[in-house]
């Protein structure tokens, strides 16, 4: 059985439109979006993977230029100098980037707001533009006034976007506006509040992982990142995630969410680490041939992994339950 890493995750009419955008043909993905309809979090991450693919980038920009009344054209292009932003600036720490990248970093992301407003102007029920504004602000780091105003224009629009509350998570973090603790509260927050099968009982994984990568960079004094993996915190996490997320999402039999892999992985990942492989097993059963690399990539080498977890997956797959 092959492995797919592609963000998609199954989504073959998103890589279908985004083959037709290589091309310079846009209908198909102005198509694709308008069928979206309300489903606000698929919306989003259809966006995100039409903007993804570079080679898509000319096409897109003809797409905003040529339709600027488009709400659904600038957002993809919006979201796509947001990819070129990160490709110019790198994913490495700030004090590891180069000077020279800051200023097309910043530039790029500028123009991103800029299509967003045009966005927000033009489709004003939407949360899509505004998600992508809060992912934009940990970029720009914006002040928290700016930020409390964009969150807001999300959740009033859809008070439980996914997508949205991972972004202002980022935020929220100590390695960019925050502090661990405020990252864990929010993460909290937003699971106590939401209803069992929502995807927001899976954030509070992503906030143990990013204190898992600021212990294993050394960037928290006196706890290590083996002895936290063993402590309450993560396997609460992980039986959070199990009993309000993964089990009712299997007895209601719904289609699975737009970033269920993407959920599944996160879930694999911090149930093997502390201990629980059972659970890790079920994720890889479930998520069939599609796969993530995050949050995996953080802390083991690409190749290699990719290697394990197509082993993995094929042994998950064949084992009995």
């Amino acid at each position: 059985m092959s492995v797919s890493f592609d963000v998609a995750y199954g989504d073959h009419a998103v890589l279908d439109a985004v083959a037709a955008l290589r091309t310079g043909d846009r209908q198909p993905a102005a198509a694709l979006l308008r069928e979206t309809g309300g489903d606000w979090d698929r919306k989003e991450h259809r966006v995100g993977r039409l903007a993804l693919d570079t080679k898509c980038h000319r096409a897109i920009a003809e797409w905003a230029a040529a339709e600027p009344g488009s709400a659904d054209a600038q957002m993809v292009n919006a979201k796509a100098l947001v990819v070129q932003a990160w490709n110019i600036r790198g994913g490495a720490y700030a004090r590891y980037v180069r000077k020279s990248a800051w200023s097309g970093f910043f530039e790029r992301l500028r123009f991103a707001d800029a299509a967003l407003q045009a966005a927000i102007a033009r489709a004003p029920e939407d949360p899509t533009p505004w998600a992508i504004a809060v992912q934009l602000a940990r970029g720009l780091q914006v002040p928290r006034q700016e930020f409390q105003f964009r969150w807001d224009g999300l959740v009033q629009r859809d008070p439980g976007h996914v997508g949205g509350h991972y972004h202002a998570l980022q935020y929220l973090c100590a390695k960019w506006s925050g502090s661990h603790d405020e990252m864990f509260a929010f993460a909290d927050g937003a699971s106590a509040g939401a209803p069992p099968g929502s995807p927001l009982h899976v954030l509070p994984l992503f906030a143990v992982i990013e204190y898992a990568m600021a212990l294993a960079d050394g960037r928290v004094r006196g706890e290590t990142e083996a002895r936290f993996w063993k402590g309450p915190r993560a396997a609460q996490a992980v039986d959070r995630a199990v009993e309000l997320w993964e089990r009712p999402v299997a007895e209601r039999g719904a289609p699975p969410h737009a970033r269920a892999v993407f959920d599944r992985m996160h879930l694999a990942f911090c149930a093997s680490r502390v201990g629980s492989g059972a659970v890790a097993a079920r994720q890889f059963r479930a998520m069939g041939p599609y796969c993530s690399d995050m949050p995996w990539a953080c802390f083991v080498i690409l190749p290699r992994f990719r290697t394990r977890v197509h082993r993995w997956i094929t042994l998950a797959v064949h084992r009995r339950p």
